[in-house]
């Protein structure tokens, strides 16, 4: 309770006159000491106040963070459900990508021989053009691991001769080398004379010239 200051000096004033003057002292240094309490335990008060309003906000910071917390689950969630849907149209793409491709290879092939076909008879039709008799072909003739596209027995004016052609729709330098090493091995193994021949749709004015200055023979088909 409140000490009130005037009662109690009039009681401690009475006590002094009544020769109870160490009485008085000791309550005048007890009532200091209540005050001073008192005053520590309003300032206690103040900070248990201002501890229970942090804690307040603290509790409505963490009901907001459960919340966000609760809501990015949920995205979390949903993104883990789409990521699936995703893997799965993925998978079936590449299934059907790998099927195409079986498809793609499978007519390029075909595309291909047909295409080879068509240029080698080409070939024999621009050879017997400069007066060559074809007297047998190999299509697709190999040595030693090496492939020729097609070889060719050919005469004229009594001379019999041999060609190794290669067939390409854009040749490039390249192929010029890899031809002349294969024109020289099939001379080496079969002692035959051997001209090599370069057929191909675009020849580049280069490529053609190097061709040439290799001994090769330059067909535009």
């Amino acid at each position: 309770m409140p000490v009130r200051s005037g009662i109690f000096e009039d009681r401690l004033a009475v006590l002094r006159r009544l020769g109870l003057g160490p009485i008085a002292d000791a309550l005048e240094v007890l009532r200091e000491d209540i005050e001073d309490i008192l005053e520590r335990t309003d300032e206690l008060a103040k900070s248990i106040n201002e501890v229970r309003s942090r804690l307040d906000r603290l509790e409505k910071d963490l009901a907001d963070l459960r919340a966000r917390f609760t809501s990015v689950e949920e995205r979390v969630s949903g993104l883990a459900k789409d990521l699936e849907g995703v893997e799965a149209v993925v998978r079936e793409n590449r299934e059907m990508l790998g099927k195409v491709w079986k498809r793609l290879n499978k007519h390029e092939i075909m595309l291909g021989a047909l295409t080879e076909a068509t240029l080698a008879r080409a070939v024999k039709e621009e050879l017997a053009a400069e007066g060559y008799t074809i007297r047998r072909v190999t299509r697709n003739y190999s040595i030693d691991n090496e492939d020729v596209d097609m070889l060719a027995y050919a005469e004229k004016g009594g001379e019999e001769v041999v060609f190794a052609v290669e067939i390409k729709i854009k040749p490039k330098h390249s192929d010029v080398g890899s031809l002349v090493a294969k024109k020289e091995l099939i001379e080496a193994k079969k002692r035959v004379t051997v001209i090599p021949v370069l057929a191909g749709v675009w020849v580049g004015a280069e490529v053609e010239s190097y061709a040439v200055g290799k001994g090769v023979k330059v067909l535009r088909l």
